[in-house]
């Protein structure tokens, strides 16, 4: 069964600031609900695909075998940034006591940045570049002309002991801004399973 669950993300930067993404799945110590918001634009004769993952969203020991997807899009204060953007989100994943795979962290850009070094560090340590199969973190249910091209985006690998739970920073830089410039407009963090 391939079931991927996005995770809220909270923005501590901006005080107001509160959710940066959509919501399928939080744990039950960092949340109170769920969002089924995006289940209504997936195309009617896909959404059986959905189904699994919709039947058990509030079975724990479910949820703690299945991928996480934590997301920061447009629209709640963070993004679009231009050339460096400071963030701070809450992952309450201990991926020192629950098992994963690798973490993933993808960097979308308005622009076309397939030329430009673009630094990402988490918590102080900056990431390395690595490679991936797609422009997605996870094989989505339905696609369309919105979605970003390979030369918008950036993949990083993750170091699982980076990920404690709690506040993570993570800086995005553009280190070619001189080059040219780019707009800075999602983050997402995938943890595998």
């Amino acid at each position: 069964m391939n079931v991927r669950l996005v995770v809220l993300a909270w923005i501590l930067a901006i005080p107001a600031a509160v959710v940066a993404a959509e919501t399928y799945h939080k744990t039950p110590e960092a949340t109170d609900y769920k969002c089924l918001f995006n289940h209504d634009y997936v195309p009617s004769q896909q959404r059986p695909a959905m189904t699994e993952g919709l039947k058990r969203i509030t079975d724990v020991e479910f949820l703690k075998t299945v991928s996480n997807d934590y997301a920061v899009y447009p629209g709640f204060g963070t993004f679009p940034a231009g050339n460096e953007k400071t963030l701070r989100i809450i992952i309450p994943d201990d991926t020192s006591a629950v098992k994963f795979d690798r973490a993933v962290m993808r960097v979308e850009t308005k622009q076309d940045c397939s030329d430009l070094q673009i630094d990402v560090s988490l918590n102080g340590t900056r990431l390395k570049p690595c490679e991936h199969e797609g422009t997605e973190l996870f094989l989505p249910v339905a696609q369309n002309e919105s979605y970003p091209t390979a030369e918008r985006l950036k993949f990083y690998a993750v170091p699982l002991d980076l990920l404690v739970p709690g506040r993570i920073t993570i800086h995005i830089k553009n280190v070619d801004r001189e080059k040219r410039s780019v707009n800075l407009f999602s983050m997402e963090l995938g943890l595998y399973r």
